[in-house]
């Protein structure tokens, strides 16, 4: 229950830092340019520096053992997740691939390491690392089938690994390799960099919000049944993966909150790259409703995660 009522309020504090995101855009205080450059220094900057940040410690070989279980139940989550994607959304038309794409993609990024960050510590943002890798692995390889249909092997290597969040990955697992540390001024500047993480993820996904109209989406059924898949159902499913493996508190409540986040960015990114204007729109519509409705999901299963386990 205490853990509950934190991610609650820290949950609400994340609200209210989305919403002076969205008023500042509705002032037209922030430019649809401003925001995608915001956008891109939070990507390619700040969760880096994050992820690279809370790798910048001794090596344990408890730690890397955790690290791996944090793989797993990633792997395990994006499994499950898209098993429910197809046995409930039927159809084959580009706005169903979208939400069954959406459907698994976790915000692990923007929204799961402020949330773990929070509530569990800076180790819990190597686990939430852990679910940025594996989201890098779906979206490329079956999340593209799922969105276009086909699978598209030349240059899957360099996608998986040339990007933002797969570079941090990497980079705070050589780190962690090493003898040593980082010097202190570097270690002290990265800190730095990481706190700016939490109001700005939170800021830009407030004027995300502020930009969708959501109103066609808030009347379809699928809507809400992407949200159950992403926001309960792979929640609930997940418990007894969890229970099973024995993990630790800590590797199993980051582990749990990134399930428990709303839809990936990507879900509207992704399409948009591929020429999809349908699915581009629909992913935007999910970002933005499941965004929403996450700041009573998440409390809601950290709560039944607590009586549960």
């Amino acid at each position: 229950m205490e853990t509950a009522l934190i991610a609650g309020e820290q949950v609400l504090i994340m609200l209210m830092l989305m919403a002076i995101g969205f008023t500042l855009y509705k002032l037209r205080m922030l430019s649809d340019a401003t925001c995608a450059q915001l956008n891109r220094i939070l990507l390619t900057v700040v969760t880096v520096a994050v992820i690279v940040s809370s790798y910048n410690r001794p090596f344990s070989a408890e730690l890397l053992g955790n690290i791996g279980l944090g793989l797993l139940f990633s792997g395990i989550a994006h499994i499950l997740g898209i098993a429910l994607a197809f046995l409930i959304l039927r159809g084959n038309s580009q706005t169903v691939r979208a939400e069954r794409f959406a459907s698994v993609a976790s915000n692990c990024g923007f929204m799961g390491i402020p949330l773990v960050s929070a509530l569990v510590g800076p180790e819990g943002v190597i686990y939430a690392s852990c679910g940025i890798l594996m989201l890098n692995v779906y979206q490329w390889t079956v999340g593209r089938m799922i969105l276009t249909g086909s699978f598209e092997g030349r240059g899957l290597v360099r996608r998986l690994i040339l990007n933002p969040g797969s570079i941090g990955c990497i980079a705070g697992l050589v780190l962690f390799a090493m003898p040593f540390t980082l010097p202190s001024p570097i270690s002290i500047t990265l800190d730095y960099v990481s706190s700016l993480n939490t109001p700005l993820a939170m800021i830009v996904i407030g004027t995300s919000v502020a930009r969708t109209p959501v109103t066609k989406y808030l009347r379809s059924l699928n809507t809400y049944l992407v949200c159950a898949i992403k926001l309960v159902l792979t929640c609930l499913v997940m418990l007894p993966v969890f229970a099973l493996f024995g993990a630790g508190e800590t590797v199993s409540l980051s582990s749990f909150l990134v399930v428990a986040c709303p839809c990936a960015a990507t879900s509207s990114l992704l399409p948009g790259l591929f020429g999809m204007d349908e699915a581009e729109r629909t992913g935007a519509g999910l970002v933005t409703v499941s965004t929403v409705l996450s700041v009573a999901t998440i409390p809601l299963m950290v709560l039944v995660r607590g009586l549960v386990m």
